[in-house]
């Protein structure tokens, strides 16, 4: 799944019905059927990058993780370069979409792979030709790492806890 949270006038935004944020939800193509592999969450988090290496290198998923294709996109192998690429394009298009409809100052992506500087590099080109592809003048957000990582749904999770019991 991935993650998401709107801020608004520095405040989080939970919407009229609490559902703010359900990005994993998006609908990618509204001529499929409404299942997993047509939702955000589950056609582009991590399992599906993980899934994706796997299958290009021919390895078994239960031995591929963020570790392995981020060492490998450090020695510059071409089927993890590729695969990165892959994941940061269909993400990067959907930040520009999210970015379309809502205008923000920035993104700030948090999660395990935040924490590999090529993840955002290559993030933040993709989302920069999308960019510079368009014809209309679109405000760009700014994409910066989470301070949280990983931890980032943990700590929102939590913030909401907090705000409702206390």
């Amino acid at each position: 799944m991935i993650g998401g949270t709107c801020i608004r006038d520095h405040k989080l935004y939970k919407g009229k019905h609490f559902a703010a944020g359900k990005v994993s939800y998006i609908i990618l193509n509204s001529g499929k059927k409404l299942d997993d592999e047509n939702l955000l969450g589950r056609s582009f988090g991590v399992p599906k990058f993980l899934q994706r290496y796997s299958q290009v290198k021919k390895m078994d998923i239960e031995t591929v993780d963020l570790l392995t294709i981020f060492a490998a996109v450090q020695k510059e192998e071409p089927e993890a370069v590729a695969c990165l690429r892959w994941y940061t394009e269909e993400i990067a298009a959907r930040i520009f979409n999210i970015q379309t409809v809502l205008d923000v100052k920035k993104f700030s992506i948090g999660g395990e792979p935040a924490k590999y500087p090529a993840f955002i590099e290559n993030l933040r080109d993709n989302l920069e030709k999308f960019y510079a592809e368009c014809s209309f003048n679109l405000p760009q957000a700014q994409v910066v790492t989470s301070k949280f990582y990983s931890d980032a749904n943990l700590i929102g999770t939590l913030q909401c806890w907090l705000t409702k019991n206390f």
